[in-house]
């Protein structure tokens, strides 16, 4: 059984898709913190992947060449280049893969070979851009949820918003988001109106005609 798990752990495929999936894993936990599973399971795959290193030869200079692969599918994600630095990096990928399996000194070392390099660099670069830029995207995506949710959303009027007396402020009650709220206003409102949310003042919110 331990031979077989050895004999696993040095292909250099499986190592090769062990160490792409745990890098990935890290840098998205990384750049879209929220969580330690994706983390967890980075590190555990990357280690494993360093782990069969070790029962064979390897070139590690290729490695510098799969990092920097990932810095470039990094810039794709967050700076899209309509495809310009994916492709960069899937070569370096291919190229560091390549390298890290092939160029030892070692005759018993087990070589890797270029389309399996090719296949294993462009699913991991699709689908680290994909996954990154999700990432990304997520981060900046406008707030939907508590007070910052509410600005610029419709509501309807369901108590007129008008002023009690001159001078008063102009006051009702706004339907938004499923809620009731104490609402105020510039202008007198009339019940059933559609209005825009402008502010958000604790429990209460400032409105506009629609």
């Amino acid at each position: 059984m331990d031979d077989q798990i050895i004999q696993i752990l040095s292909n250099p495929i499986i190592i090769s898709i062990l160490m792409v999936i745990g890098v990935q894993a890290i840098l998205i936990e990384i750049s879209n913190p929220g969580g330690w599973v994706i983390g967890f399971i980075g590190a555990f795959f990357l280690a494993t992947a360093l782990y069969g290193m070790t029962l064979i030869s390897v070139n590690w200079l290729g490695l510098g060449l799969v990092a920097i692969a990932f810095v470039f599918f990094m810039l794709e994600a967050k700076t899209p280049t309509f495809g310009g630095m994916s492709i960069i990096g899937v070569l370096l990928m291919m190229v560091g893969l390549w390298v890290v399996f092939n160029m030892t000194d070692s005759p018993e070392a087990v070589a890797l070979t270029l389309p399996a390099a090719f296949f294993i660099s462009i699913i991991s670069g699709a689908v680290f851009v994909f996954v990154a830029g999700k990432a990304l995207q997520a981060q900046h995506a406008p707030t939907n949820t508590g007070a910052e949710g509410l600005l610029n959303q419709h509501g309807v009027v369901r108590k007129s918003i008008k002023a009690k007396m001159d001078g008063a402020p102009y006051r009702g009650m706004v339907l938004a988001a499923g809620e009731l709220w104490q609402a105020e206003a510039d202008e007198q409102i009339d019940e059933d109106a559609d209005v825009i949310i402008t502010a958000v003042n604790g429990l209460s919110i400032h409105v506009k005609k629609a």
